[in-house]
């Protein structure tokens, strides 16, 4: 990679001397890979290489991945990714046991949580219907004091405001009597059912605790689904990991002994070329 690209997004591919770029600097060839993957031959490489001059390259300030492709080919750059792993094997899998005993507790509790869950709900139930009396004793208190003060206000107040109207306005007052005699029947008639109020809040409240009530079950069976189905994912997940990270090299192995012996073919090419 060419000096002026050397940061950034990307980088273009300069042909140059080595000791331009190193200026100096000790260096030496890195082979640390090719115990596990089959390298490209060298003059593949080497084409590969020149025919990439002058082309941008999405490495940003690192050759590490250009070369790799280079001197391995993009297909095994999986292989190289798992090999450059950052996080161990062995506190991957220790991560990923915890994950699975997590979860497995998580599944056991399910049942316990769910119960607690719907005795909660019950519970709240039955506060609200054991409130049912009091609210309902409250609304018919309220309904009553309403009617009275209607009532109060049309036989008190209504005469009293007659006789100002009228010294404005005469016979004015005889409208508001008229309204007041309107308004007492139904104050009474609130007074009356203050009664009826009382029951029918108190009947009402009680229905809103029991339905809370009987869907305790349920707010419990659904909680202990959902935690035993989290805990059973979170297992299974971490399951699949353990295995993932335990088959790598059982996996390296067979991907590498899958690709064909090309060797032979190079061979037979040059002897072409030759003649």
């Amino acid at each position: 990679m060419g000096d002026d690209a050397l940061h950034g997004d990307s980088v273009v591919v300069e042909k140059t001397m080595l000791e331009g770029v190193v200026k100096g600097c000790s260096y030496k060839v890195n082979n640390i890979y090719d115990g596990d993957l089959i390298p490209v031959p060298r003059d593949e490489v080497v084409s590969s290489a020149l025919q990439t001059v002058g082309e941008s390259k999405p490495y940003g300030s690192s050759c590490r991945d250009f070369a790799l492709e280079l001197k391995f080919g993009s297909a095994n750059l999986d292989i190289i990714l798992r090999t450059l792993a950052a996080i161990p094997e062995e506190m991957a899998v220790t991560a990923a046991k915890g994950v699975q005993l997590i979860g497995s507790g998580v599944s056991l509790s399910s049942e316990l949580v769910g119960s607690v869950a719907a005795k909660g709900v019950d519970l709240a139930g039955q506060g609200v219907m054991g409130m049912s009396s009091a609210l309902g004793s409250a609304a018919g208190r309220g309904l009553a004091a309403f009617g009275n003060m209607l009532s109060a206000g049309a036989q008190t107040l209504a005469p009293i405001v007659a006789a100002k109207v009228d010294v404005v306005s005469p016979g004015s007052g005889t409208m508001v009597m008229t309204a007041a005699g309107c308004v007492a029947p139904l104050a009474e008639s609130l007074a009356a059912q203050s009664g009826d109020a009382e029951e029918a809040t108190a009947r009402s409240v009680r229905q809103l605790g029991s339905s809370i009530s009987s869907g305790s079950t349920s707010v419990g069976s659904a909680v202990s689904t959902g935690l035993s189905w989290l805990g059973s994912a979170s297992a299974a997940g971490a399951s699949s990991i353990i295995g993932y990270l335990r088959s790598g090299t059982e996996l390296t192995t067979a991907e590498l002994g899958a690709q064909p012996d090309i060797s032979g073919d190079h061979e037979k090419l040059d002897s072409d070329v030759q003649k």
